[in-house]
């Protein structure tokens, strides 16, 4: 393109307006550009002599006479354009459409000129009409509406209309418009892949998050906000805030983790946060760290999970076992657990008081040894019938540690 470059030749020229450039190391092509509109702009080139290429770009605009060859661009254009494009007069009336228009709305031109904006309006869009001719008043139209195929079928639209101005000087609204069918459908996956991804953390209790190290910004998952008990809007999800949400014992590791996750260690933690009712949740948090081309990190990329619920599961357990011990080994019988290969795993302390035994001595050890020889064969065979039923009262005779014997 010649030296000016054809961007900053046609950047602020109206709709409508027609310049020619040279184009080529040696002058030898001849370009020619047309303003379609205010996002689009057709460009053409034709092989000419130099000395026939004007040495500077020429313009005009809309109603002064054309550059040489406009004609031919302008219909080169109009024909070649994906975009439908359908040529209307002052009063609104279609008297052109493109090939694009007549493939999209399934009409020969004729048919598109007979049915008017009002007959390929879709039954759901009939203001269609009454905004084209509201353009010819403001100069421009652009906006979302629903078009009509002469099958029936209605396809969203997005349309672009210019108002432009002939060699006679009358106004020529120019509209152009791309079916957005995909585009829409698209968007519909989308909300509802991101409906089912919110779902499926709500019932999972999972948050996910994203932190930005440039900037230090973050995106939460609606239901992180949740879980951290503050509202989107209303709370700035940075590094900084997420921190000053964390319990004040457990800033610290958090803080030293994330530092370990941008040198490349796995990201995976658990700490409290405090809600705003100053009740306290327990997160599982584990990310992956992202790196660009020079090995820097760039983002962190994570889920959390609420184990509060689990934590408190695990504590009532542990509390109820506390308890459960405190009674067995406070009794006054002997209780003695062993596991299939009748191997010692806990022993009561009265249970090894009657043996004359510590408990820490009989851990780990077989029953067999404090079985009289003689008697093993029942005892194994007792222990056998007990996998199969399950349990059995029964009195035997063990072999304390002094030799002597105790029924029990």
């Amino acid at each position: 393109v010649g030296p000016s470059g054809i961007l900053s030749v046609y950047c602020g020229l109206k709709p409508g307006a027609m310049l020619e450039i040279p184009v080529g190391k040696t002058g030898g092509w001849r370009g020619q550009a047309a303003v379609v509109s205010s996002k689009r702009v057709g460009f053409s080139t034709v092989e000419t002599n130099s000395e026939s290429t004007s040495p500077q770009a020429r313009k005009s605009s809309p109603g002064s006479p054309a550059p040489r060859g406009s004609d031919t661009l302008w219909r080169a254009l109009f024909e070649s354009c994906l975009d439908g494009i359908l040529l209307a007069d002052s009063a609104g009336a279609i008297y052109a459409a493109n090939p694009a228009a007549r493939r999209l709305l399934g009409r020969s031109e004729q048919e598109i000129i007979v049915a008017g904006f009002a007959g390929i309006a879709g039954t759901s869009d009939p203001q269609l009409s009454e905004a084209i001719r509201e353009s010819t008043q403001t100069g421009a139209l652009q906006g979302e509406f629903v078009l009509r195929r002469k099958d029936g079928v209605e396809i969203p639209v997005e349309i672009s209309s210019v108002v432009l101005t002939d060699e006679n000087g009358n106004a020529v609204t120019s509209v152009a418009f791309r079916d957005t069918t995909a585009h829409r459908d698209a968007e519909q996956a989308l909300r509802r892949s991101e409906a089912m991804l919110a779902r499926v953390q709500e019932v999972a209790n999972l948050g996910s998050w994203e932190l930005d190290f440039a900037s230090g910004e973050a995106f939460w998952s609606e239901h992180r906000y949740r879980m951290f008990g503050v509202q989107p809007g209303e709370f700035r999800p940075t590094f900084e805030g997420f921190l000053a949400l964390v319990h004040p014992e457990d800033r610290a590791r958090v803080k030293t983790q994330v530092e370990k996750a941008v040198k490349g260690e796995p990201y995976r933690i658990e700490y409290r946060v405090i809600l705003p009712d100053s009740s306290i949740r327990h997160i599982h948090a584990q990310s992956d760290v992202y790196f660009d081309a020079d090995g820097m990190p760039v983002r962190l990329v994570g889920t959390s999970l609420d184990i509060t619920e689990r934590r408190r599961v695990e504590e009532a357990l542990r509390e109820s076992e506390e308890q459960l011990r405190r009674i067995i080994e406070s009794t006054r019988e002997g209780v003695w657990l062993i596991d299939r290969d009748a191997v010692t795993v806990y022993v009561n302390p009265q249970m090894a008081k009657m043996l004359g035994y510590s408990s820490e001595e009989m851990l780990g050890s077989a029953i067999y040894n404090y079985i009289f020889e003689e008697d093993q064969p029942i005892c194994q065979r007792i222990f056998g019938e007990l996998k199969q039923t399950g349990g059995q009262q029964i009195e035997f005779r063990y072999r304390r540690k002094d030799g002597s014997a105790i029924w029990a």
